[in-house]
């Protein structure tokens, strides 16, 4: 990595350069990270790399609004020369837009929102080896129906990132990251299945090995020989992760340009109930050790908490400082982009608010109803109209009590239908990324299966 003096040197020369140039307004990107990664087969080591990767972009906008986008990873003066020269003329091949700006400093401080853990840099060879070793010892001896470990994999890494703009906005930004996962295959009566599950956290002592090692092995096993069940209604019982991945789906339908595009359900919804009343939608930008988490966002906009869906009512949505202008709102500090792209609209931290509900209550009140481990099919949901027909696994609820394996059903209907219908939300928040659920319990879901 470069001396900060040095990547803030150079991201004043390419402003200035852009500016003389004849840009109305133009920002720059650093970004810098090292990654480090270990995987097992089986107890063997299989893959073991480092690897580091950055560079620095220039983003120019003319008094049209067109932008030109150039990035590269060389510091010299011929180097940054021909940054300037290529954004210059990418931005002259753009097209117009009156909507794009950028933004003013501001006086909010910076909080310590701890995405640092100076123990990650110091992790060795040895410990992830151990980490791995110990995920696998762990997951095979829990259930003797797992007869291979396909794969055990640690990650851990750093990151450094420096914003700027023409305006005087200036921020760095750095964290942590470790990763951990479990791929699995078990097997009964001539039947397998294989599944898996990992978590990424910024703090290594966040992360729980066993608790990896055991949603892997209760989800593999427990969808083992799966039958198809009778065709009807029923209550689903969405744990964190399915729970998170439905969220994942819903997710671009909240961002404002999805909206403005009419690629959303949500269009002419605002204000309107779009879900149950124990249902509230947040993303939240300075989330504690959050994934998604920063004090700026990517173009030098405040990250902040905002209520998407409060208690089953639409309140807003996700705006870059281009889509908060076009609707003549603030901009919640969703901008994000690369040090090659022009900005876009993403979530930082996005949960389902947890309820009071222990995810054993809630299934106790479920008289007939799945347990869903998986949804096949997500990336197919229509998100104009919120149409779905998907392929799902789990085990089969009966009377309050977990019982048999399920496969080769499918659950079909509309997302507002779906989130219409929740009448549970557990106490379990747990977040995979940056997006995170409670347990969910869902009544009355078509399934078509036996």
């Amino acid at each position: 990595m470069l001396p900060i003096e040095r990547i803030e040197e150079v991201s004043r020369l390419l402003l200035e350069r852009a500016i003389g140039r004849g840009a109305s307004m133009a920002d720059v990107i650093y970004s810098d990270s090292v990654t480090r990664t270990l995987s097992m087969r089986d107890g063997q080591v299989e893959t073991s790399r480092s690897s580091q990767s950055g560079g620095i972009g220039l983003r120019v906008v003319d008094s049209e609004g067109r932008q030109g986008v150039a990035s590269g990873n060389g510091f010299d003066q011929n180097s940054l020369t021909q940054i300037v020269d290529w954004a210059m003329d990418n931005c002259g091949l753009s097209e117009p837009d009156p909507w794009v700006t950028m933004a003013p400093p501001t006086k909010e401080e910076d909080l310590d929102l701890d995405l640092w853990d100076p123990e990650v840099p110091s992790i060795s060879g040895e410990e992830r080896l151990e980490r791995c070793s110990e995920m696998h010892r762990l997951a095979s001896s829990m259930d003797k129906r797992v007869i291979s470990v396909r794969s055990a994999s640690w990650s851990d890494g750093v990151g450094l990132s420096f914003y700027a703009n023409s305006l005087g906005v200036a921020s760095w930004h750095r964290g942590s990251i470790v990763g951990a996962g479990l791929s699995l295959v078990a097997e009964e009566d001539q039947a397998m299945e294989m599944g898996g599950a990992g978590f990424h956290r910024r703090h290594l002592g966040d992360m729980d090995l066993s608790l990896i090692a055991q949603k892997a092995v209760e989800d593999v096993v427990g969808t083992l020989n799966g039958r198809p069940i009778p065709s009807g209604l029923y209550d689903l019982y969405l744990p964190p992760d399915g729970a998170s991945s439905l969220l994942d789906v819903l997710s671009e339908m909240l961002f404002a340009s999805s909206v403005q595009k009419g690629r959303s359900l949500f269009r002419d919804r605002l204000g309107d109930s779009v879900g149950a009343s124990c249902l509230t939608v947040v993303d939240d930008g300075r989330l504690i050790r959050g994934m998604g988490s920063s004090c700026l966002d990517g173009e030098g906009v405040p990250c902040s908490r905002k209520v998407l869906i409060d208690q089953g009512r639409l309140k807003g949505f996700l705006h870059c400082l281009s889509s908060a202008k076009k609707e003549g709102v603030e901009p919640t500090g969703n901008g994000f982009r690369g040090i090659s792209s022009n900005p876009e609209v993403d979530v930082t931290n996005l949960f389902i608010e947890k309820g009071e509900n222990h995810p054993e209550y809630m299934i106790s009140w479920i008289d007939r109803g799945l347990w869903v481990s998986e949804f096949q099919g997500l990336h197919t949901v229509n998100s104009v109209t919120g149409e779905f027909s998907l392929g799902a696994k789990g085990r089969l609820i009966e009377n309050g009590a977990v019982k048999g394996p399920v496969s080769g059903v499918t659950v079909a209907g509309n997302l507002l239908d779906l989130i219409g219908n929740i009448s549970y939300v557990g106490n379990d928040l747990t977040f995979f990324g940056d997006i995170g659920s409670p347990s969910l319990v869902i009544r009355d879901v078509a399934l078509a299966g036996a």
